[in-house]
């Protein structure tokens, strides 16, 4: 960061504390003391130095796992106190913090408005003898579109996030740079609070912040705007209020996003809408209030202050009755008792007043038009209407574009009894039988009114979304498209199927279908998909009459199911195929859309290396030059997920600067001399095939499963309102499979366990069949090295020392290990029942066995980048603090096992056992266990039968004092060690840089 070192302010912030550092409104241990913090770290840090040096000399030395082993003696003989592990625990998290800032920083480059702005002039200005029609082309469409989504990565307070947005920016909202004493308050704050996520996170929440994303976005595009329409004035002073610019879009899904969800209740999308329409007039309103007050009060204003006063009438009409619509739907939500009556009063006045309704933006427009021609004479007016004209053009009646989704399986559903449909869609057997059964509809379907009622009754997913979608277009916004996607689409029947719906609830000319590619059956087949849906003539029909095609990629499941960085590859090779699939169905002039989806973390698809890499990461130079040559005309988009993604847009010149890259990208064009990528293909191939048959054996293996749901979940807390599980995979059979846990906590498990596996997986093993070529290609093909970069990134995250340690502490033999030498002779039985438990669970040697995979794979790996230059995301201090991080999680872990042998015998109730509540405990389910305990030996039977006979009683039986030495003793103790144990993922994400 300019000028400021987080790190030193964060160190000078700490020698002026004078009180414990622990988060006030959750203290894990008592009595909290100040703790002398740095002595402690240090001693840490020359102890990690050692055991490093030992494990040289002793290979089979794990130097975290026995820096654990010494925290947990120094914990067990009171050398170190729970509060000091505590306080620890809170200032290597805020070192993340503020290294998670400054790394932030760096990524997204200048932060300076003001340079920004400069580079966006650069970019913008039009070449001499460029007239006003080509620059007014150039500048009229969209290139590149931002998405925001409700991803369950809302892994910090949102204080906490905002917080690391201005840090990041090194500047406050008014673009001025933060001070070295703003810098120690924001710090500051962030000390004294757990960095975890809140405590309730609903959807309601994540639709705040998504707004608020979206408002600083706004204010991005303002400012591009505004200096768009001042360089216009320069260059064509008579033409320049003609111009109309686009350029970037913005979109969510927040809300809308049904796939594998059943907690999503249509009155509630209706009601975000509502909401976002809402908020959008009276911006408008507000707007056009501005401009009244700003317009000179003479006679040749008056017929603008006319259209000004006719505007501000309508819109402040439009807005009339907006908070009782809202609340009806929403006390529908609520279940309120008289809600449904409420809701029908509602429909039957809004159906009433539908002819004077404002769902279009033409009046709006025209009385614009009218305004921008009166205003001429007064430059900084016409500017001001300008820009009201194309944020109402560019957002419509809301806040953003909006994108439904659900789920194909959804869609197949719904088409189940209209065609009879009993197998996959791509059976061979029946396929054709299928496509000419939908053909059959499609030629025969005559549209359907309906009103909420019918929402309220029909009872299929698919069509109730179909039908919310045309209530939207009705009541809300009639003329802004809207995004249909389809999560795991594998066959063209899926969207050809989507479009009969879309055409029997009379939506079709406003919605844009649009399949969704992201497992290795649809990347595989991908293009070959969407072939078939443009040689359905309906399907090919609607597509023209739409003016485009809309296709999404997946990186973050492609890359859960693949391994990343083939992931990349296949997603790069159906975009080349699609070009030809493309030129073949002679789709000149229409506009191709493809909404490139992944995460921010490396296992998700975001290139940590700078913003230019993770834009050509997800969108290769070479397949969007491949793209325009057939014809259309390009545009991408990009998502930003959940509480990771919003980080950007949470500050307005950080807002800024993502717009500015995304834009500097776009335009800058690329280079044209050929990659030996393309050239070598047979080697390319083969190399990323081995990859991806690594991570499809390692998905497909048990054990694997159960090392991330039975153990390594429970490192993990919530993070978003959607399950983990998509819902309807949850009344499955219980068999555990990898690929049923989602890619954010699949993602996040492997990062807590120190071991970012599926960016790394199976890479050690393609390059070991021909390490000469690898080094080659990497030296030589910028594509090559792109892709293969993302695993040196994530080898410089892993650490398998880490990951052996979580394995290592479930083998019962580690346990009779130090049985053998326990720091107190009391203590060994305790060691050895662990150890026996253990060897009931039986869990290890088959854990093992993975680890044993992934290590073969890892020392190849480490073998052939070996003598290269180091990838790397972190410093030596911060390797140091997140290792210690593990070593003290290993050593929580190490108390909450022997804290579980504790528990006293009870007889069989409640449904369980004292052995099987040990069993949860030893695969770190530790609160539903303690849960169940304090059922079991509960702490206080009420008094009040003692109560009321005149006199009081100083005396009770043992029955009302409860369980209260077991409580203190144990299960109190188990709950703060667990406590701490998330913290400590807390601190981990931060130094990462995402959750999942």
């Amino acid at each position: 960061m300019e000028h400021l070192n987080l790190r030193s302010i964060l160190r000078e912030t700490l020698e002026n504390i004078k009180r414990p550092l622990v988060p006030w409104e959750e203290v894990c241990f008592l009595p909290a003391e100040e703790a002398p913090i740095f002595p402690l770290y240090r001693r840490l840090r020359e102890q990690l130095k050692h055991l490093h040096l030992l494990s040289e000399e002793d290979p089979f030395a794990n130097p975290i796992l026995l820096l654990a082993t010494i925290l947990a003696r120094d914990l067990e003989q009171g050398n170190i106190s729970y509060s000091a592990l505590e306080q620890l625990v809170q200032f290597v998290t805020v070192e993340g913090y503020v290294s998670r800032a400054e790394r932030l920083h760096s990524y997204v480059g200048q932060t300076d408005p003001l340079e920004n702005l400069k580079l966006l002039e650069s970019l913008l200005q039009p070449e001499e003898g460029l007239s006003f029609e080509e620059f007014s082309a150039r500048l009229s469409r969209t290139v590149i579109g931002i998405v925001v989504t409700a991803h369950p990565t809302f892994a910090l307070r949102e204080d906490l996030l905002r917080g690391l947005s201005e840090l990041a920016s090194g500047r406050n909202v008014a673009g001025v740079p933060l001070s070295a004493e703003q810098v120690r308050e924001l710090i500051f704050q962030a000390l004294f609070q757990e960095h975890l996520s809140d405590p309730e996170i609903t959807l309601d929440k994540e639709h705040r912040l998504a707004l608020e994303a979206l408002a600083n976005l706004r204010r991005a595009l303002a400012r591009l705007y505004d200096l768009i329409f001042r360089i216009a004035a320069e260059t064509y002073p008579q033409d320049w209020p003609r111009l109309r610019p686009r350029l970037i879009t913005l979109a969510s899904w927040v809300g809308y996003d049904l796939d594998g969800r059943r907690d999503i209740e249509w009155t509630q999308s209706f009601a975000f809408r509502l909401e976002e329409r809402q908020i959008a007039l009276s911006r408008y309103r507000e707007s056009v209030q501005n401009l009244i007050d700003s317009c000179p009060i003479e006679e040749g204003t008056e017929a603008l202050r006319e259209i000004l006063a006719l505007l501000l009438k309508l819109l402040t009409e439009a807005l009339k009755g907006a908070n009782e619509e809202i609340e009806a739907f929403r006390a529908v939500l609520r279940g309120q008792e008289d809600s449904l009556e409420r809701l029908r009063h509602i429909a039957r006045k809004m159906y009433a007043g539908k002819q004077e309704r404002l769902v279009s933006t033409r009046p709006l427009l025209a009385l614009l038009e009218e305004a921008i021609s009166e205003s001429l004479p007064y430059p900084q007016l016409t500017r001001g209407l300008c820009l009201l004209r194309t944020e109402i053009e560019n957002y419509g009646l809301g806040v953003s574009h909006i994108h439904v989704r659900l789920n194909a399986k959804q869609i197949h559903n719904a088409m189940r009894s209209l065609i009879g449909l009993e197998t996959d869609p791509e059976d061979p057997s029946r396929k054709k039988s299928y496509l000419r059964a939908v053909n059959q509809l499609l030629e025969e379907v005559e549209p359907v009114t309906i009103n909420f009622g019918s929402l309220i009754a029909e009872r299929t997913t698919a069509k109730r979304l179909f039908m919310l979608v045309a209530q939207i277009l009705k009541y809300i916004d009639a003329e802004t498209p809207i995004r249909f996607l389809i999560a795991e689409t594998e066959s063209p029947f899926t969207a050809i199927a989507a479009l009969y719906f879309a055409k029997l609830f009379g939506v079709e000319e406003k919605i844009d279908l649009s399949p969704l590619f992201e497992t290795p059956r649809a990347l595989s087949r991908g293009a070959r998909i969407i072939d078939e849906m443009l040689s359905n003539p309906h399907f090919k029909a609607y597509v023209k009459k739409r003016g485009r095609l809309c296709v999404q990629t997946g990186f973050s499941d492609a890359g859960r199911h693949l391994g990343q960085t083939a992931a990349a590859f296949a997603i790069e090779t159906f975009r080349r195929r699609l070009a030809k699939v493309l030129a073949k169905h002679d789709l000149k002039d229409i506009e191709l859309i493809i909404f490139n989806t992944h995460g921010e973390s490396l296992g998700r698809g975001a290139h940590p290396g700078s913003f230019s890499e993770r834009l050509r990461y997800v969108m290769s130079p070479v397949s969007r030059r491949e793209l325009v040559a057939s014809g259309v005309k390009l545009k991408e988009e990009v998502s930003f997920q959940g509480g990771d993604g919003y980080v950007y847009f949470l500050n307005p010149n950080l807002s800024l600067s993502v717009v500015a890259r995304l834009l500097e990208e776009t335009f800058t064009p690329p280079k044209e001399e050929p990659d030996p990528f393309y050239r070598e293909w047979d080697y390319v191939f083969e190399f990323f095939a081995l990859i991806r048959q690594f991570n499809e054996r390692i998905m497909s293996d048990p054990d694997y499963a159960v090392l991330l749901q039975e153990y390594g979940r429970h490192f993990l807390y919530p993070t978003g309102s959607r399950a983990v599980k998509r819902q309807f995979e949850e009344a499955r059979t219980p068999t555990l499979s990898a690929a049923q846990i989602r890619a954010i906590p699949h993602n996040a498990i492997l990062h807590q366990l120190g071991l970012l596996a599926n960016t790394i997986g199976g890479v050690g093993a393609a390059v070991k069949r021909n390490p000469e070529q690898f080094l080659q290609m990497e030296e030589t093909s910028e594509r090559f090295r792109l892709l293969v970069s993302m695993a040196r990134y994530a080898l410089s995250l892993s650490d398998f020392y880490a990951f052996s340690g979580y394995l290592e502490i479930l083998d019962p033999h580690f346990w009779l290990t130090l049985a053998a030498k326990p720091p107190c002779p009391e203590r060994a039985s305790d060691l050895r029942e662990v150890a026996d438990y253990l060897e009931e669970v039986s869990k290890h040697v088959n854990l093992a066995k993975v680890g044993r995979t992934f290590n073969r794979d890892y020392l190849d790996l480490v073998e052939a980048l070996s003598g290269k230059p180091n990838q790397g995301l972190l410093d030596s201090e911060e390797k140091d603090a997140l290792e210690i991080l593990h070593a003290i999680r290993l050593a929580l872990i190490y108390r909450i096992f022997t804290l579980a042998v504790q528990i006293p015998e009870f007889s069989p109730q409640r449904g369980t056992t004292r052995e099987e509540i040990i069993e949860r405990i030893l695969h770190l389910d530790v609160e539903a266990a303690v849960e169940t305990l304090k059922g079991i030996f509960p702490l206080l039977e009420s008094l009040a039968e003692t109560k009321d006979f005149g006199e009081e009683a100083t005396y009770h039986t043992e029955h009302y004092l409860g369980y209260i030495k077991e409580h203190r003793e144990i299960f109190e103790p188990l709950s703060a060690l667990y406590r701490l144990m998330k913290r400590v993922s807390g601190g981990i994400t931060h130094f990462i840089g995402s959750f999942g």
